[in-house]
C-alpha cells in the first residue's frame, strides 16, 4: 500500500507544552472561570484540555503562566472540540485560535523556550 503525503494545513508550527491555563467564558451575565492544561501552542493558537463544557465559536479569555514569571493573556475562539475522558473523568480537548494576544513577544518567547531555541 502506498503512503500518501499530506500537506500540513496549519500556518504555524506547533510546540508541545504542559502549562496550566486559566480560562474565562462569558455567557450573557454569567462568567465561568476554570482551569485547563495546554497540550501544544503555536503563534496562531493553542490545543488545550478543558474540563468545562464549551462549544465551537465560544470566545474565551485564556491566561497562561510562562517561564520566568511572565504571563500570556489572550482572547481565543474555540475552533474544534474532541470530547474524551481520562481515568473516568470527561474533558474536552479543544483547539482555540488566538484573536488577540497580550504580547506577541511573550508568545514567541514561550514557543522558543518550549522548542529549545533561544529567543
Amino acid at each position: 500500500m502506498r503512503r500518501i503525503e499530506t500537506k500540513e494545513r496549519r500556518r504555524f508550527r506547533r510546540f508541545p507544552t504542559a502549562m496550566e491555563a486559566r480560562y474565562t467564558k462569558v455567557k450573557g451575565h454569567l462568567t465561568i472561570n476554570s482551569l485547563g492544561r495546554s497540550n501544544d501552542i503555536s503563534l496562531g493558537g493553542l490545543c488545550v484540555r478543558l474540563g468545562r463544557i464549551v462549544k465551537n465559536g465560544d470566545e474565551l479569555l485564556i491566561e497562561i503562566d510562562l517561564p520566568q514569571d511572565k504571563k500570556l493573556a489572550t482572547l481565543a475562539k474555540v475552533v474544534w472540540i474532541k470530547a474524551t475522558e481520562r481515568e473516568g473523568y470527561p474533558y474536552n480537548m479543544c483547539g482555540v485560535q488566538f484573536q488577540w494576544v497580550s504580547s506577541d513577544t511573550l508568545l514567541s518567547r514561550c514557543i522558543s523556550l518550549n522548542s529549545g531555541i533561544a529567543a
